[in-house]
Protein backbone atom coordinates (compact mmCIF):
# COMPACT_ATOMS: atom_id res chain seq x y z
CA UNK A 1 0.00 0.00 0.00
CA UNK A 2 2.82 2.43 -0.28
CA UNK A 3 2.42 4.28 -3.02
CA UNK A 4 4.69 7.24 -3.96
CA UNK A 5 6.90 6.93 -6.79
CA UNK A 6 7.82 10.47 -7.78
CA UNK A 7 8.24 13.61 -5.76
CA UNK A 8 5.45 15.70 -7.02
CA UNK A 9 2.96 12.98 -6.27
CA UNK A 10 2.62 9.18 -6.13
CA UNK A 11 0.91 8.29 -9.67
CA UNK A 12 4.23 9.49 -11.04
CA UNK A 13 2.08 12.75 -12.73
CA UNK A 14 3.60 16.49 -13.06
CA UNK A 15 2.03 19.34 -14.45
CA UNK A 16 4.52 19.31 -17.84
CA UNK A 17 2.77 15.64 -18.52
CA UNK A 18 -0.58 16.76 -17.59
CA UNK A 19 -0.71 19.54 -19.52
CA UNK A 20 0.42 17.68 -22.09
CA UNK A 21 -2.46 15.16 -21.78
CA UNK A 22 -5.17 17.69 -21.24
CA UNK A 23 -6.89 20.25 -22.66
CA UNK A 24 -9.29 22.64 -20.88
CA UNK A 25 -12.77 22.46 -21.96
CA UNK A 26 -15.22 24.18 -19.92
CA UNK A 27 -18.36 24.17 -22.35
CA UNK A 28 -20.05 20.94 -21.22
CA UNK A 29 -24.07 21.39 -20.85
CA UNK A 30 -24.89 18.02 -19.63
CA UNK A 31 -23.90 17.70 -15.92
CA UNK A 32 -25.20 16.17 -13.21
CA UNK A 33 -24.97 19.63 -10.24
CA UNK A 34 -24.72 22.57 -12.16
CA UNK A 35 -21.84 25.19 -12.52
CA UNK A 36 -21.82 28.25 -15.01
CA UNK A 37 -20.87 27.60 -18.54
CA UNK A 38 -20.41 30.27 -21.42
CA UNK A 39 -24.00 30.33 -21.65
CA UNK A 40 -24.53 31.30 -18.14
CA UNK A 41 -26.04 28.25 -17.63
CA UNK A 42 -26.09 26.12 -13.92
CA UNK A 43 -23.79 23.17 -15.68
CA UNK A 44 -21.53 21.69 -12.61
CA UNK A 45 -20.48 17.61 -13.22
CA UNK A 46 -19.87 15.96 -9.57
CA UNK A 47 -19.67 12.65 -11.90
CA UNK A 48 -20.85 13.03 -15.30
CA UNK A 49 -18.01 15.49 -16.03
CA UNK A 50 -15.33 13.05 -15.12
CA UNK A 51 -14.01 12.48 -18.88
CA UNK A 52 -13.73 16.16 -19.06
CA UNK A 53 -9.98 16.97 -19.52
CA UNK A 54 -7.75 19.09 -16.72
CA UNK A 55 -6.28 22.10 -16.25
CA UNK A 56 -2.63 23.08 -14.99
CA UNK A 57 -2.75 21.45 -11.51
CA UNK A 58 -0.06 24.10 -10.07
CA UNK A 59 -0.68 26.47 -7.52
CA UNK A 60 -2.55 29.44 -8.75
CA UNK A 61 0.07 31.60 -8.06
CA UNK A 62 2.85 29.49 -10.15
CA UNK A 63 0.36 29.88 -12.98
CA UNK A 64 1.17 32.64 -15.58
CA UNK A 65 -1.60 33.44 -17.19
CA UNK A 66 -4.62 34.68 -15.21
CA UNK A 67 -7.55 32.92 -16.89
CA UNK A 68 -5.90 30.06 -15.33
CA UNK A 69 -5.95 31.21 -11.63
CA UNK A 70 -9.16 29.52 -9.88
CA UNK A 71 -11.87 31.34 -8.38
CA UNK A 72 -12.41 30.65 -4.37
CA UNK A 73 -15.53 28.94 -4.85
CA UNK A 74 -14.51 26.21 -6.92
CA UNK A 75 -11.47 25.72 -4.85
CA UNK A 76 -13.86 25.30 -1.71
CA UNK A 77 -16.10 22.70 -3.90
CA UNK A 78 -12.93 20.91 -4.84
CA UNK A 79 -11.21 20.75 -1.51
CA UNK A 80 -14.90 19.31 0.24
CA UNK A 81 -15.13 16.59 -3.26
CA UNK A 82 -11.27 15.38 -2.11
CA UNK A 83 -12.24 14.12 1.36
CA UNK A 84 -15.30 13.52 0.49
CA UNK A 85 -14.57 10.71 -2.14
CA UNK A 86 -11.94 9.53 0.25
CA UNK A 87 -14.27 9.08 3.25
CA UNK A 88 -16.38 7.29 0.89
CA UNK A 89 -13.37 4.86 -0.15
CA UNK A 90 -12.49 4.22 3.87
CA UNK A 91 -16.33 3.67 4.42
CA UNK A 92 -16.29 1.04 1.45
CA UNK A 93 -13.33 -0.57 2.75
CA UNK A 94 -14.65 -1.03 6.10
CA UNK A 95 -17.54 -2.33 5.17
CA UNK A 96 -15.98 -4.73 2.88
CA UNK A 97 -13.23 -5.74 5.73
CA UNK A 98 -16.14 -6.67 8.14
CA UNK A 99 -18.25 -8.12 5.26
CA UNK A 100 -15.35 -10.86 4.38
CA UNK A 101 -14.14 -11.55 8.17
CA UNK A 102 -17.68 -12.64 8.79
CA UNK A 103 -17.71 -14.81 5.57
CA UNK A 104 -14.34 -16.25 4.48
CA UNK A 105 -12.97 -18.68 6.34
CA UNK A 106 -9.07 -18.37 6.91
CA UNK A 107 -8.73 -21.47 7.70
CA UNK A 108 -9.19 -22.87 4.43
CA UNK A 109 -6.13 -23.19 1.89
CA UNK A 110 -7.73 -22.27 -1.00
CA UNK A 111 -8.83 -18.57 0.99
CA UNK A 112 -5.40 -18.01 1.43
CA UNK A 113 -4.74 -18.40 -2.05
CA UNK A 114 -7.43 -15.98 -3.08
CA UNK A 115 -5.96 -13.48 -0.34
CA UNK A 116 -2.92 -13.30 -2.54
CA UNK A 117 -4.55 -12.86 -5.09
CA UNK A 118 -6.43 -10.42 -4.20
CA UNK A 119 -2.91 -8.19 -3.20
CA UNK A 120 -1.81 -8.17 -6.44
CA UNK A 121 -4.93 -6.98 -8.06
CA UNK A 122 -4.54 -4.42 -5.81
CA UNK A 123 -1.08 -3.61 -7.33
CA UNK A 124 -2.47 -3.78 -10.89
CA UNK A 125 -6.14 -2.08 -10.11
CA UNK A 126 -3.15 0.64 -8.61
CA UNK A 127 -1.08 0.92 -11.63
CA UNK A 128 -4.35 1.22 -13.88
CA UNK A 129 -5.51 4.36 -11.49
CA UNK A 130 -2.08 5.82 -12.12
CA UNK A 131 -2.19 5.69 -16.18
CA UNK A 132 -5.79 6.93 -16.20
CA UNK A 133 -4.68 9.77 -13.73
CA UNK A 134 -1.94 10.62 -16.62
CA UNK A 135 -4.19 10.66 -19.20
CA UNK A 136 -6.75 12.14 -17.65
CA UNK A 137 -9.35 9.24 -17.73
CA UNK A 138 -10.81 10.10 -14.45
CA UNK A 139 -14.03 8.54 -14.79
CA UNK A 140 -12.48 5.42 -15.33
CA UNK A 141 -9.88 6.24 -12.15
CA UNK A 142 -13.33 6.65 -10.09
CA UNK A 143 -13.99 3.00 -10.91
CA UNK A 144 -10.28 2.17 -9.88
CA UNK A 145 -10.41 3.88 -7.07
CA UNK A 146 -13.86 1.82 -5.84
CA UNK A 147 -12.67 -1.28 -6.78
CA UNK A 148 -9.76 -0.78 -5.05
CA UNK A 149 -11.57 0.47 -1.62
CA UNK A 150 -13.09 -2.73 -2.00
CA UNK A 151 -9.66 -4.79 -2.47
CA UNK A 152 -8.32 -3.19 0.05
CA UNK A 153 -11.02 -3.93 2.46
CA UNK A 154 -10.60 -7.66 1.30
CA UNK A 155 -7.20 -7.86 2.34
CA UNK A 156 -7.56 -6.23 5.31
CA UNK A 157 -10.05 -8.41 6.68
CA UNK A 158 -7.83 -10.69 8.04
CA UNK A 159 -7.07 -7.63 11.21
CA UNK A 160 -9.89 -9.20 12.77
CA UNK A 161 -8.13 -12.55 12.74
CA UNK A 162 -5.23 -10.94 14.68
CA UNK A 163 -6.51 -8.57 17.13
CA UNK A 164 -9.12 -7.62 19.06
CA UNK A 165 -12.50 -6.01 17.56
CA UNK A 166 -12.00 -3.18 20.41
CA UNK A 167 -8.70 -2.79 19.47
CA UNK A 168 -9.14 -2.26 15.74
CA UNK A 169 -12.32 0.22 16.19
CA UNK A 170 -10.00 2.84 19.22
CA UNK A 171 -7.36 2.67 16.76
CA UNK A 172 -9.07 3.15 13.89
CA UNK A 173 -10.88 6.51 15.56
CA UNK A 174 -7.17 7.85 16.78
CA UNK A 175 -5.84 7.14 13.06
CA UNK A 176 -9.24 9.39 11.98
CA UNK A 177 -8.21 12.03 14.65
CA UNK A 178 -4.72 12.18 13.66
CA UNK A 179 -5.27 12.54 9.88
CA UNK A 180 -7.74 15.36 10.71
CA UNK A 181 -5.08 16.97 12.82
CA UNK A 182 -2.55 16.54 10.61
CA UNK A 183 -4.63 17.43 7.26
CA UNK A 184 -5.59 20.60 9.20
CA UNK A 185 -2.41 21.47 9.85
CA UNK A 186 -1.06 21.09 6.25
CA UNK A 187 -4.20 22.53 5.00
CA UNK A 188 -3.49 26.34 7.18
CA UNK A 189 0.50 26.64 7.40
CA UNK A 190 1.85 29.15 5.30
CA UNK A 191 4.85 27.28 4.84
CA UNK A 192 6.09 24.99 1.96
CA UNK A 193 5.95 21.12 3.02
CA UNK A 194 7.30 19.88 -0.23
CA UNK A 195 10.53 19.05 1.54
CA UNK A 196 8.23 17.19 4.20
CA UNK A 197 6.98 15.25 1.67
CA UNK A 198 10.11 14.61 -0.50
CA UNK A 199 11.69 13.16 2.49
CA UNK A 200 8.44 10.66 3.25
CA UNK A 201 9.01 9.45 0.11
CA UNK A 202 12.72 8.56 0.96
CA UNK A 203 11.51 7.16 4.15
CA UNK A 204 8.99 4.76 2.07
CA UNK A 205 11.24 3.28 -0.02
CA UNK A 206 13.54 2.40 2.60
CA UNK A 207 10.73 1.18 4.95
CA UNK A 208 9.94 -1.43 1.73
CA UNK A 209 13.32 -2.56 1.30
CA UNK A 210 13.58 -2.89 4.99
CA UNK A 211 10.39 -4.46 4.95
CA UNK A 212 11.80 -7.07 2.11
CA UNK A 213 15.01 -7.49 4.09
CA UNK A 214 12.92 -8.96 7.08
CA UNK A 215 11.05 -11.57 5.31
CA UNK A 216 14.34 -13.09 5.46
CA UNK A 217 15.73 -11.82 8.94
CA UNK A 218 12.12 -12.33 10.40
CA UNK A 219 12.68 -10.20 13.28
CA UNK A 220 9.90 -8.97 15.50
CA UNK A 221 11.49 -6.14 17.08
CA UNK A 222 13.13 -4.77 13.05
CA UNK A 223 9.32 -5.07 12.16
CA UNK A 224 8.01 -3.03 15.02
CA UNK A 225 11.22 -0.12 13.92
CA UNK A 226 10.02 -0.75 10.45
CA UNK A 227 6.64 0.53 11.73
CA UNK A 228 7.85 3.72 13.76
CA UNK A 229 9.64 4.58 10.49
CA UNK A 230 6.98 4.25 8.50
CA UNK A 231 4.54 6.08 10.70
CA UNK A 232 6.72 8.85 10.92
CA UNK A 233 6.70 8.94 6.93
CA UNK A 234 2.94 9.18 6.58
CA UNK A 235 2.49 11.70 8.95
CA UNK A 236 5.02 14.14 7.15
CA UNK A 237 3.30 12.83 3.52
CA UNK A 238 -0.31 13.51 4.78
CA UNK A 239 -0.02 17.50 6.30
CA UNK A 240 1.80 17.73 2.29
CA UNK A 241 -0.58 15.70 0.54
CA UNK A 242 -3.69 18.27 2.01
CA UNK A 243 -1.32 21.07 1.58
CA UNK A 244 -0.96 20.21 -2.08
CA UNK A 245 -4.76 19.71 -2.39
CA UNK A 246 -5.12 23.15 -1.53
CA UNK A 247 -2.43 24.36 -3.50
CA UNK A 248 -4.30 22.41 -6.90
CA UNK A 249 -7.95 23.77 -5.46
CA UNK A 250 -6.48 26.64 -6.46
CA UNK A 251 -6.00 26.31 -9.75
CA UNK A 252 -9.87 25.27 -10.59
CA UNK A 253 -11.56 27.50 -13.10
CA UNK A 254 -14.99 25.19 -14.06
CA UNK A 255 -16.88 22.39 -12.49
CA UNK A 256 -15.07 20.37 -15.10
CA UNK A 257 -11.71 20.84 -13.25
CA UNK A 258 -13.25 20.20 -9.22
CA UNK A 259 -13.91 16.47 -10.22
CA UNK A 260 -10.39 15.58 -11.55
CA UNK A 261 -8.30 17.05 -8.98
CA UNK A 262 -10.35 15.52 -5.99
CA UNK A 263 -10.28 12.29 -7.68
CA UNK A 264 -6.65 12.51 -7.60
CA UNK A 265 -6.10 13.77 -4.32
CA UNK A 266 -8.88 11.67 -2.69
CA UNK A 267 -6.86 9.05 -3.82
CA UNK A 268 -3.95 10.35 -2.52
CA UNK A 269 -5.12 10.94 1.15
CA UNK A 270 -7.56 7.73 1.27
CA UNK A 271 -3.84 6.12 1.24
CA UNK A 272 -2.74 8.25 3.81
CA UNK A 273 -5.55 7.80 6.33
CA UNK A 274 -5.18 3.51 5.59
CA UNK A 275 -1.14 3.66 6.18
CA UNK A 276 -1.63 5.51 9.46
CA UNK A 277 -4.53 3.17 10.87
CA UNK A 278 -2.27 0.19 9.23
CA UNK A 279 1.13 1.35 11.46
CA UNK A 280 -0.77 2.21 14.70
CA UNK A 281 -2.61 -0.95 14.79
CA UNK A 282 0.47 -2.87 14.58
CA UNK A 283 2.40 -0.44 16.91
CA UNK A 284 -0.45 -0.03 19.47
CA UNK A 285 -2.96 -3.03 18.46
CA UNK A 286 -3.89 -5.35 21.53
CA UNK A 287 -3.40 -8.76 19.62
CA UNK A 288 -6.16 -12.20 20.54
Amino acid sequence: MNHYNSKEDFFGTDSKNLNKSFNMSDNSNNSMFGGYNSQGRNDDPMFGGFDEPIVDMRPASSVGSSSNVGDKTYAGVCIARAYLFMFIGVLISGITAVIAANTLDFTDPNTVTMLFGVLIAETIVFFIASYNVAHGNTKTTGFMFLLYSILTGISISVLFLAYQMESIISIFFVAAGMFGVLAFAGSVTKHDLSIIGQIGIMLIVGVLLMMVANIFIGSEKFDLQISMIGLAAFIGITAYDAQKLKRRAQTCTSYLTVNTIAMVCALELYLDFINIFLRLLRLFGKRK
